[in-house]
Formats: structure tokens, C-alpha cells, sequence
């Protein structure tokens, strides 16, 4: 089964800390990326201006069950399993990325349950993002995807976890031999960034996990 929506906005039911909600930005300029799990949803927050980046970890029911701050570099969740949150670090200058990584590797730092380690990647080329509108999305329960359509047409089908969200796009990178590059969808109404949020979380009804 899958949850389509245009741009309505499904109503849940969140409990809420320190004035953060699953489905929202608490800043407008912030950027996210979200893992769900059979076990739960992780949360990252990129902020802009107002300080280092954080991970939050939610129930699936939306209830917020811990927070840890992340080391002030560029990083995305890789992989979540067995309680292990695999966190890659994207690398610019080695040479300063490195000392902090051999004295911080191994620290044991914990999000509920579950054990945080890093890995990192280096990059040395930004190219640009191909962009693409989209109307329409639909979420695969079973597999955690997104699929993003324009005009009823499919333009892509992505995991969730791999996919930014800001308050204006989804955006979909890769990083291979030091070259990040990818694709940015843009919704021809911003309301449809707040469903897509309110409909991961929607999953779990579905699921009923």
C-alpha cells in the first residue's frame, strides 16, 4: 500500500519537546533529512545561522525520545541498524578533518539505544544540481521510498533516508571518487514539503507497527 498526496496536509497527532514537532522546520532556513525504521524515525537538522547540527530520535508514533549534537561538519545518516547509526562525514581538507577524527573515533556516544560511530568520505568537486518540479508524491510503507511525480507522470524513485529537505525542495545527492552531484526537486506549491512530512509519519498508521 502507498500514501498519496498532493498538497493537503495530513493531520497527526505529535507529542512535542522543546518546541520541536516531526513535521515541521523550528527554523525556516533549516535543512533535514529523515531514516525511517521499523524501530523509529531519526531526525537530522542542518541549521543555517543558529548553531551546530543535531540528531533527534522519534518513536513511531512521532513521541521525541532523545537528541545528541553532531560534530560541526558537513555529514548524513548512512545507515541505521542493529542500534549502530552509521554517521558519513563529507571531508574537504583532510589534513584538518583527520586529527579530529582519530582522537573522536572512538567515543562512545549514544541516542537512546542505540550506539552513534562515523565514517567519512572526501570530496573535492561540488557540481551542480539538475532541477526538476514535482506536483505529487506517494510513500512506499514497505520499503521507506519516495516516488515524485509531475503531471502524473513518475520523474523518481528514491529512498527516503537518501533524500534533503528544506522548506523549498527535496534534494538527492551522491558522492562517488570525490564528486558529489545530484538532483533538485522543487514543489510547485511549498505546502507539499509539509505534507511529504506529515505522510512519513503516516506510514507507521498504515504499517501498524
Amino acid at each position: 500500500m502507498k500514501i498519496l498526496l498532493f498538497v493537503g496536509i495530513i493531520a497527526v497527532s505529535l507529542l512535542t519537546s522543546c518546541g520541536e514537532k516531526f513535521h515541521e522546520f523550528k527554523n525556516s532556513t533549516d535543512g533535514l533529512q529523515i531514516y525511517p525504521s521499523k524501530e523509529g524515525i531519526l531526525k537530522a537538522v542542518y541549521p543555517d545561522f543558529n548553531g551546530a547540527p543535531y540528531l533527534l530520535l522519534f518513536s513511531t508514533n512521532g513521541e521525541l525520545r532523545g537528541r545528541v549534537a553532531i560534530p560541526d561538519y558537513s555529514f548524513s545518516i548512512k545507515n541505521w541498524d542493529k542500534n549502530i547509526i552509521d554517521i558519513e562525514i563529507k571531508v574537504a581538507h583532510m589534513n584538518y578533518f583527520l586529527p579530529w577524527y582519530e582522537s573522536h573515533k572512538n567515543e562512545i556516544v549514544r541516542l537512546g539505544d542505540n550506539s552513534i560511530v562515523y565514517s567519512f568520505k572526501e570530496m573535492k568537486v561540488i557540481n551542480g544540481k539538475e532541477e526538476k518540479k514535482f506536483d505529487m508524491f506517494s510513500l512506499n510503507e514497505k520499503d521507506f521510498s519516495a516516488q515524485l511525480f509531475l503531471k502524473d507522470s513518475l520523474i523518481a524513485e528514491l529512498p527516503i533516508k537518501s533524500l534533503s529537505i528544506s522548506s523549498e525542495d527535496l534534494v538527492h545527492e551522491t558522492l562517488e571518487n570525490g564528486v558529489i552531484s545530484g538532483e533538485r526537486y522543487i514543489p510547485v506549491d511549498k505546502k507539499i514539503i509539509t505534507g511529504y512530512l506529515h505522510a512519513i509519519l503516516s506510514m507507521y498508521d498504515v504499517r501498524k507497527l
